[in-house]
């Protein structure tokens, strides 16, 4: 260090540095993920998919009626959010209350189905026959 504090400069500019990453790479964590999950999600008319509802702060509340099985209109939410999320100041959610989410995550399906060879594999959507936000943290965490 020299007398003049050239060295605590560089070191405050090291850590604007770093702290400008991690805000990035933690967007970039939560797009992914989000995404994962968006698209993991059964697909029938696409509502349940269109019920992830991108916040900051606190879980979001509601529901809605969107019937989009692309689930782009979604993943142009997340997108939004993360960009004027700082993560120092608070979490970010992505947040489901459509009842038919808790039945394709777990696999509360009827097992049998009930007219026979159903669209289910032990009580699944044969779409997610994993759930979705569990598989998709499992992907993300190299662990599947």
């Amino acid at each position: 260090m020299t007398g003049n504090g050239q060295f605590s400069v560089a070191i405050d500019q090291f850590i604007g540095k770093v702290a400008a990453k991690n805000e990035q790479n933690c967007r970039k964590v939560y797009i992914e993920l989000a995404t994962d999950i968006i698209m993991g999600t059964p697909k029938d008319k696409g509502i349940t998919t269109n019920n992830w509802i991108p916040s900051i702060g606190s879980p979001a509340s509601g529901t809605r009626e969107i019937a989009d099985t692309s689930g782009a209109l979604v993943i142009s939410e997340v997108k939004s959010v993360a960009v004027g999320w700082k993560p120092e100041k608070g979490d970010a959610f992505l947040t489901n209350n459509s009842i038919v989410a808790v039945v394709h995550e777990y696999g509360l399906y009827p097992n049998p189905p009930k007219k026979g060879k159903g669209k289910t594999i032990n009580g699944f959507s044969t779409q997610a026959v994993g759930g979705m936000v569990g598989l998709s943290i499992a992907k993300k965490k190299g662990s599947v």
